[in-house]
């Protein structure tokens, strides 16, 4: 892995342009999206203060993540015993009583399983997200210098602020109690997809799909979120601007949940998320503080 290149030479670096991702197709703009995600990893290697910085969020998401996976399952128990039914056998008797107590054992059964596997589903969706979720908290800081040592990579220039306490403390107020809102509508909508998931058949079909869908979207915007604070973009902002663009965050979403499944990557999804910022901001397609040299250069202009 090459060093990381000094400040003073940063400007020699700046020779990565972006296409504009809005003038591609639905699929085009979707497969652009999860490369976005895939990218990060590629970008961190190459970069061996990127890596460095790396190394303690992916020990942190480790242990978040197993953390939050255990106490699931401690309510499994309890979720799946919603779905028990009594189902004692009559006093009538007859071929058509034991017709209908085979049919409503049957029955039981089945709800008793279709309930276990939404209830496993829950459980891994709501663990990986309370840990991305947790872990941008805890790791926020350094998540920061890895979002901004990518863009000063990409950009050719230091997109550092001042220091000062008095932002610091009042930065992260303000965004811990955003991360606390997000969390809250991330899980009102996934407990109205599981409620509908309990639907016999076309119910199950829906939840599931609905529920890989609201988890990309919201996955894209906790990944994205330290690109757009550092670019000043408001709470409600940043949720409009991603879902603004669906298609590509939802192929950053999909790839990221992906490479989720292997809970070291979330430090190179930072990465990768903050190359797709300033992708869509080249073209003044994302809210930023770009300044009109810095989107020549990133965009392939006639």
């Amino acid at each position: 892995m090459p060093d990381a290149v000094p400040s003073p030479m940063l400007s020699r670096m700046a020779n990565e342009t972006f296409q504009d991702l809005t003038e591609q197709g639905v699929l085009a703009r979707f497969f652009a999206g999860a490369g976005f995600a895939f990218s990060g990893i590629g970008f961190t290697l190459k970069h061996r203060r990127l890596f460095q910085l790396a190394l303690i969020p992916i020990a942190v998401n480790i242990v978040l993540f197993i953390g939050m996976v255990w106490l699931g399952f401690s309510f499994y128990d309890t979720i799946v015993g919603w779905a028990a039914v009594d189902v004692s056998p009559s006093s009538d008797s007859g071929w058509w009583a034991a017709f209908v107590q085979w049919m409503a054992e049957a029955g039981a059964f089945l709800l008793r399983i279709l309930v276990a596997i939404l209830a496993v589903l829950l459980i891994f969706v709501i663990g990986f997200v309370a840990s991305v979720t947790l872990g941008n908290i805890i790791n926020g800081p350094f998540f920061d210098m890895m979002s901004e040592r990518t863009e000063e990579l990409v950009l050719g220039r230091s997109v550092a602020e001042p220091f000062t306490w008095a932002s610091f403390a009042q930065d992260m107020g303000q965004e811990l109690a955003l991360t606390l809102v997000r969390l809250a509508i991330y899980l009102i909508g996934v407990v109205a997809i599981f409620v509908v998931g309990l639907v016999p058949g076309i119910g199950s079909l829906i939840g599931s799909a609905a529920g890989s869908l609201w988890s990309w979207m919201f996955l894209a915007v906790e990944l994205k979120n330290a690109s757009l604070a550092r670019h000043k973009v408001r709470g409600t902002e940043r949720v409009h601007h991603v879902f603004q663009h669906k298609a590509t965050h939802l192929g950053f979403g999909a790839a990221s949940w992906l490479m989720m499944f292997v809970p070291i990557t979330m430090p190179f999804l930072v990465v990768g998320a903050t190359r797709h910022h300033l992708a869509l901001a080249a073209y003044g397609h994302a809210p930023s503080l770009l300044q009109d040299e810095d989107r020549q250069k990133l965009a392939q202009l006639a």
